[in-house]
């Protein structure tokens, strides 16, 4: 029979299983930890970077029981202020160098909207612009000559009738014809971009001085300028001042007519002198037109507009300064089939500097007919500029021939 081991025996071998538990699970495990970090290493490969894991925080129930420590408040650092900035102010902008201006005139001559009212042309006149129902038709007579005058800056006309309803005319023996208008016909004036009229001329007196009085304040109710029987028509036209003066020279004397002219010279930046004189059909100036024509431009004129021979005559240029001796009949209600039919427009154009001095001037002539009627056999009332080269290289001949006694006549033509 085997023998029985002793208490330390058995003692000694319990520890040394013990020992070889211990050894053998130390293995297991750092095998298991091998095992681990292999795996781990395995998945850093395959899932990219890791991802930092933040350290656990406290246990918001121990936080909210006070079992964990206090955590101190963070220390609050104040945020510099920055500097405040300042804003820029805008460049300003540049005021532009004023330059010069430049102002066309349009000049026509004897308009007699009416006609005599003791014959027959105040009734055919009123026909033949009547609308056919009863009313008048504003636009019929300047219809052909409209579009020059809207293209302007200011259109002058020699205004030869009285714009009344009364029949009480002046009597006197030398009154022949006695020119008479509807006050309707204003609206032709207006409506066809006509800004003055010229009312110094022989037939403005027709019905004496309330005549003219009654054709002022209908003019000024429209909106009309007028010069002529001592008044005078300032007016601006894009910052310039221009002045017209209008004289008759049958019932202005000379030192009158003199000192007019140096009244308005003072006021305006250019000067239009409208001069009502000369013989009736004369071809060409009288020497007091002439001696007129030069007193106005040694007072200033930058232009002189004559009227009333019902023809056209010559055109000067004295001292750079043209006078246009007549521009002829232009609408004339005052006979059904004169003789000449010929007229032109004068349009002028001042080049003015800032400060109102006279630059430059040019001036251009539009040969015309007083009628549209195709073979010239009627008057209609209606003025047109002549298309026809031919035609119109014959009435600028016939200006030229008729300036030829001049001093220093204006060419019109190449020729």
């Amino acid at each position: 029979m085997p023998k029985k081991k002793s208490k330390k025996a058995l003692k000694a071998q319990r520890a040394r299983a013990r020992r070889r538990r211990t050894i053998k699970t130390a293995v297991e495990t750092a095998a298991l930890l091998v095992v681990l970090l292999v795996c781990v290493a395995l998945w850093r490969a395959t899932s990219g970077p890791a991802v930092p894991v933040s350290a656990p925080t406290s246990d918001p129930i121990a936080a909210a029981t006070g079992t964990s420590e206090p955590t101190a408040a963070p220390e609050i650092t104040a945020t510099p202020t920055a500097e405040p900035t300042a804003t820029p102010s805008p460049a300003p902008t540049p005021t532009p160098e004023p330059t010069s201006v430049s102002i066309t005139l349009t000049a026509v001559g004897d308009c007699t909207i009416g006609g005599d009212m003791n014959g027959s042309s105040e009734e055919r006149f009123a026909n033949m612009v009547s609308d056919g129902a009863g009313g008048i038709d504003y636009d019929y007579c300047f219809k052909n000559v409209k579009s020059i005058f809207k293209g302007d800056d200011i259109t002058l006309v020699n205004l030869e009738v009285v714009l009344t309803d009364s029949s009480d005319y002046l009597k006197r023996d030398d009154k022949i014809f006695i020119m008479r208008g509807k006050p309707e016909y204003v609206n032709m004036l207006t409506g066809s971009s006509v800004e003055v009229c010229n009312i110094a001329n022989n037939h403005m007196t027709d019905f004496g001085d309330w005549g003219i009085e009654e054709t002022e304040k209908l003019l000024d109710e429209n909106g009309l300028g007028y010069c002529g029987y001592g008044r005078t028509y300032l007016t601006e036209v894009k910052g310039v001042k221009l002045g017209f003066v209008g004289i008759n020279y049958w019932t202005t004397k000379e030192d009158e007519m003199r000192q007019t002219i140096s009244d308005m010279r003072e006021k305006c930046d250019i000067l239009i002198v409208s001069i009502h004189w000369g013989n009736e059909l004369a071809e060409y100036p009288t020497d007091y037109q002439e001696k007129w024509g030069h007193i106005a431009v040694d007072l200033g004129a930058n232009v002189v507009i004559g009227h009333h021979p019902h023809v056209v005559q010559g055109i000067e240029s004295y001292k750079g300064v043209n006078i246009v001796y007549s521009l002829g009949n232009f609408c004339f209600g005052g006979k059904k089939n004169p003789t000449d039919k010929d007229t032109f427009i004068y349009q002028t154009t001042f080049t003015v500097s800032p400060d109102g001095q006279l630059e430059d001037s040019s001036f251009t002539v539009i040969p015309c007919k007083i009628t549209s009627v195709a073979n010239e056999s009627s008057n209609n009332y209606q003025p047109t500029p002549v298309t026809d080269e031919k035609e119109a290289k014959k009435i600028l001949e016939k200006i030229e021939y008729r300036s030829r006694k001049l001093d220093n006549p204006v060419r019109l033509t190449e020729d």
